[in-house]
């Protein structure tokens, strides 16, 4: 095993591990993002765990370290049944440049995601992923309405509020 999956393997999933040391090694050698990408497909769920919150921190800082390797998030993200990993792909999908193919699939990865979880963490980063993305494309605004508007009325107290702050986010960008 590699050195850094090594370093991601260390604790149970309620752990972040070494993440926070391979994030900065990530941010600074493009070689290791490959690494741990590969963790994504590691049989330890852990591993997996630590790998999609590694990628997802980098992603926020730095999205163009992600594009090289947006199809094996996007075949990961439909794939994985694991909620830990699933709620940092929906992230990890939101800070993608998608072609219009890749967009769609990634909209029914995150829907599918939304209403089949039984995690509210998973939920709400699937509807924000779903907004974000939205932003960037006209055509999934209706569908994105929708679902936020069925959210706040009969979602669960957490998905509530989060439709409600997407929503009120939406109305302040669309007055500018």
């Amino acid at each position: 095993m590699d050195y850094i999956l090594r370093m991601l393997s260390k604790g149970d999933l309620r752990t972040t591990g070494a993440s926070e040391e391979v994030i900065n090694m990530a941010l600074r050698n493009n070689s290791v993002v490959r690494l741990v990408v590969q963790g994504l497909k590691d049989d330890d769920p852990g591993i997996k765990m630590r790998s999609a919150d590694v990628l997802e921190k980098i992603g926020s800082i730095e999205p163009r370290l992600l594009q090289p390797h947006k199809k094996t998030f996007l075949s990961v993200a439909s794939k994985s049944e694991q909620q830990e990993v699933q709620w940092h792909m929906a992230q990890i999908i939101s800070y993608l440049n998608l072609t219009p193919k890749e967009l769609e699939f990634a909209k029914d990865t995150l829907l599918r995601y939304y209403n089949d979880s039984i995690s509210n963490i998973v939920k709400a980063f699937s509807l924000t992923a779903l907004a974000q993305l939205s932003s960037k494309n006209e055509g999934l605004k209706p569908v994105v309405k929708i679902l936020l508007d069925k959210a706040v009325k009969s979602g669960t107290p957490s998905i509530k509020t989060r439709a409600k702050k997407i929503l009120s986010l939406q109305k302040k960008q669309d007055r500018i």
